[in-house]
């Protein structure tokens, strides 16, 4: 993913698996949490996220 700011919305729990380079990630209610490579993030089903990308980054996503 190139840098820059993104939304997304979640049907199911989604889980974020950095594979290359560095994300922030913001939850409703939640501060900005920062994902290096090797590193999982996990965002609640039904609910709005915003990352933020300064360098390209590329990550695998896994749904349960």
């Amino acid at each position: 993913m190139l840098p820059g700011e993104y939304k997304f919305t979640t049907e199911k729990e989604e889980h974020i698996v950095v594979t290359l380079g560095e994300l922030q990630l913001q939850v409703p209610g939640g501060p900005w949490k920062k994902y290096s490579r090797g590193e999982t993030a996990i965002v609640p089903a039904k609910v709005e996220f915003q990352l933020r990308i300064q360098e390209t980054v590329a990550y695998v996503c896994f749904y349960k």
